[in-house]
């Protein structure tokens, strides 16, 4: 599948625009090493499992939609997720969310309303590894697409392959190879097609340190190469430079990361020809990330800040906006709502409950 810079770029500007919390993440790239970003924005002291996640969403001004989405947790004894349920609610035609949290109680007044989407439960082996996860996805004709994922292990117990059964059917599969315990190279093909598939490469440093990733579109003989990520460091093993060259014609996209006295995330500034985006992070007096900040003052009407909205369309979103975060006593996150520059409460809030 060739992929586009404009698929690749919007796909990047989402990751950094809002904070998507799921209730368990079966993508194939689990294994694949993240570069040091600093400490992470906020530290759980209560290794606390989220059990609920109320995620609260607004369309545009024309549509009028309010798309309530929560999340039901449970675990095991040991503390691993073991089964999630996903809920949604639509409710059309009323007034825009002007403010929260006077809307916070809204499943409790809308329990009948609530529309089971999702089923997800996990299996481990016994090393604590994953072993199969089930996801059953109800579909708007009340049908269900079934998804089963089974983990397969090398004797080091990296994870060699993963085999993915749509409706126990052909799905989309994963093989993993590794040089010196790092990485080296990720397969992902079709088993309808097994001679068409999605190689990406990565290079580490000696210090074990990912210094290039790159993608290539594999057809029988033929290699094509699709794009490539590469990544400096500075002296503290920190992430400073993360650069893409994106598909053909080449479209490059660079960020560039700095921090602050308490190795925390402070400022990512990323350059997308002749366009500039910035991220702005603030902290409390315990290191816990309050606020983000996105802006640009940049960016042409041809260019314009896209994401995903409930209604899987793309619209603009504006140019400058702010994310707040709060915690309960025990510095656990409950909560995050997306604010425009008025301090308006623009499309998406989350409430997180803990076990």
């Amino acid at each position: 599948m060739q992929v586009y810079y404009r698929n690749k770029a919007f796909l990047f500007l989402m990751i950094l625009s809002c904070v998507f919390v799921q209730a368990q993440d079966i993508t194939d790239f689990d294994v694949i090493p993240k570069p040091y970003l600093g400490k992470p924005y906020y530290d759980n002291k209560t290794n606390a499992g989220i059990s609920e996640v109320i995620y609260v969403t607004k369309s545009n001004k024309w549509q009028h939609l309010i798309n309530d989405t929560i999340f039901i947790a449970k675990y095991d004894p040991q503390g691993r997720r073991v089964e999630y349920l996903r809920f949604e609610n639509n409710k059309r035609n009323e007034p825009y969310l002007s403010s929260y949290p006077k809307n916070q109680y809204r499943w409790e007044q809308d329990n009948k309303a609530r529309k089971m989407k999702d089923v997800c439960v996990s299996t481990y082996n016994s090393k604590g590894e994953y072993k199969k996860i089930y996801s059953y996805t109800l579909k708007s004709n009340d049908t269900l697409n079934r998804q089963t994922r089974t983990y397969l292990y090398d004797k080091k117990g990296r994870l060699i392959k993963t085999v993915n059964l749509f409706d126990d059917r052909m799905g989309l599969n994963s093989e993993y190879d590794y040089t010196d315990d790092n990485l080296s190279v990720l397969r992902q093909y079709s088993t309808s097609n097994r001679h068409n598939y999605t190689q990406y490469e990565y290079q580490f440093s000696e210090d074990g340190l990912l210094r290039e990733m790159q993608e290539f579109q594999l057809r029988d003989t033929l290699k094509d190469f699709v794009d490539k990520q590469t990544f400096e460091y500075d002296n503290h093993k920190r992430l400073s430079v993360e650069k893409y060259k994106i598909g053909l014609p080449a479209f490059d996209v660079q960020t560039y990361y700095s921090y602050n006295e308490n190795d925390n995330l402070q400022n990512m500034k990323i350059y997308w020809g002749k366009d500039t985006i910035a991220v702005d992070y603030k902290y409390n007096e315990r290191c816990m990330m309050i606020e983000k900040k996105i802006y640009t003052t940049t960016w042409k009407s041809t260019k314009e800040i896209f994401f995903l909205t409930p209604m899987d369309s793309l619209t603009p979103m504006p140019y400058t906006f702010t994310e707040i975060y709060t915690y309960d006593d025990k510095d656990n996150l409950i909560g995050l709502k997306k604010m425009d520059k008025d301090g308006v409460f623009i499309d998406r809030v989350f409430i997180l409950k803990y076990y």
